[in-house]
This record gives C-alpha cells, structure tokens and sequence, in this order.
C-alpha cells in the first residue's frame, strides 16, 4: 500500500500511448447520469507545450466524467489505461489470485454436497424414446447419446478415482490426491460450455503464471476440522492435483517475488519470503 500510495502521478509521454488511450474514448457511444458508484478515482490532465487543454475525472475504470459533469460510461472497461499503469497492474493480478484462493475455499467447505448432487443427477438421468426415428432437425436424441456416454465414464471414474472413500459420509473436502479432479467432477456442468463453468475453471489458475490449468496445490496434512491457521492451499508451478508442503511453494508467479496461501478459516495470505513460509502451519 505504501507503494502504491507513492505512485500517485504517472505521466505518460509516448504519442503512441496516448493516441491508443484518445481512440478507446472516442469509441463510447451511450453517455450516462444518475450517481457515480466510487471505488477508485484517477484524475487526468492533458497538457500541450506546457499548457493543461483538458482534464476529466476516470471512475473505477469504467466511467468518465468531464469538467462539464458529463459522464460517459466505457462497460468493459478502458483497456489502454490498464496498459498504462503496469505498476497498479501488477498488485490487481495479485488481489485476482487470492480472489480465486478465496472463491476454491468456498467451494471446498461445500464441496461434499455439490458432489452428492451431482451423483444424485446422473442417477435420475432418463433416456426416454430412444427408439424413435431422428429426425434429422432434432438433435435432441443425440445430445442424450453424448450425455449417457459422460455419464457411465464420469460414474466409472469416480467409483475409481475413490475406491474406500466412494461410500465415505464424512468426506468434505476431497482426496488431495485427486483434489483437481474432484472439484471438476462437482462443479462443472455435464456437456455444458458456458460461462459459469469458464470462471470456475480459472479459479485453478493464477493469472500473472503463464499457462497452465492449475496453478495451486493442497496441503494433505489439513483436514476440515484442522486449526483454522492451517495451510489449505498454496501457490506452486502449474500442474494437476498437486498436493504437499512448503517444498512445494513458489516465489515466481508474482512482481515483486512471493505468492498466496489460503489457510484453513478463508484467510489468503501474501508471502515473501522463507522465514514467513516456514512460520506458518502444515501440520
């Protein structure tokens, strides 16, 4: 915070920049009134040879407000300022990273359910009229096909992947093993591509890592009754249902060097170094 708090003026000189930044405001086309909900404020001053030709206020990104109090609402955000504020950039992708961290407890602690509805689902699965004849402008008959197919894998796989703990009542949070796996068996929809299972996906990964589908790993060693200053999940390289300690963690996802913790009760932590590693609990 007191760096961001030192960064309050940021000039920007490249005509390039600047030209990127006047296109993206000419492109609005629906102005707006009423109150300017604030969360972050920036005010701008454009200067030429010396003298300021123009200033407006930007609110959260989103919304501008001239000298004349007329407002102009931008709904996906302005794009080109992002790019000119790498430095608050880099502190967004890290408040992104324990927002994810923070949405997977969430998940986690309701886990158990989401997991007995979903069985539940496959289980009333009926496939009426399959001996129909298909219309060839109905595709009805085979999305059921396709489905039925997901179905007896996803049954098979679970039956599997569980073994002992298929029939277990008392599981919450899932095998660290498999815990990837588990999670998108519960939570994504059966044949479905859509939004809601998009933003579950990335919740697996950290957005300033790079590729991967998943960029955090679980400790096995916490349990749901665990002190709630035990680590639960922590940063590490991409990889899939990784699970272990603090040998695990890495420095490198983030500018500057460190990376998250979640820890048992919902709280994400920051850390930078060794010693605030090895102080926290894994066991």
């Amino acid at each position: 915070m007191e760096y961001l708090q030192s960064e309050k003026t940021i000039i920007i000189e490249d005509a390039k920049d600047i030209n990127n930044f006047k296109n993206e405001i000419k492109q609005a086309k629906q102005s707006t009134g009423g109150i300017v909900y604030e969360k972050s404020k920036a005010n701008v001053f454009c200067y030429r040879d010396g003298r300021c030709v123009t200033s407006f206020t930007v609110y959260d990104n989103s919304t501008i407000e001239t000298e004349q109090k007329q407002r102009t609402r931008y709904y996906f955000g302005l794009k080109s300022l992002r790019k000119l504020t790498p430095q608050i950039r880099l502190f967004e992708l890290r408040m992104q990273c324990a927002a994810n961290l923070k949405n997977l407890w969430h998940r986690l602690r309701l886990y158990d359910r989401a997991d007995k509805n979903r069985l539940q689902y496959f289980k009333n699965i009926r496939f009426e009229d399959q001996n129909k004849p298909n219309d060839p402008n109905d595709n009805v008959l085979e999305f059921k096909k396709k489905l039925e197919e997901e179905m007896q894998w996803a049954l098979e796989s679970r039956k599997k992947l569980y073994k002992d703990l298929y029939r277990s009542i008392n599981l919450v949070y899932p095998p660290p093993g498999i815990w990837c796996d588990a999670m998108e068996w519960a939570y994504l929809e059966p044949g479905v591509k859509s939004k809601r299972s998009e933003l579950r996906r990335k919740s697996h990964t950290c957005p300033s890592a790079g590729e991967g589908k998943n960029h955090y790993a679980m400790n096995p060693n916490c349990k749901p009754d665990s002190l709630g200053d035990m680590v639960l999940l922590f940063e590490t390289k991409a990889g899939w249902n990784q699970n272990g300690g603090p040998e695990l963690f890495t420095f490198d996802n983030h500018e500057p060097k460190g990376g998250c913790v979640l820890l048992n009760d919902g709280t994400v932590k920051f850390i930078r170094t060794k010693e605030e590693l090895n102080q926290l609990r894994w066991k």
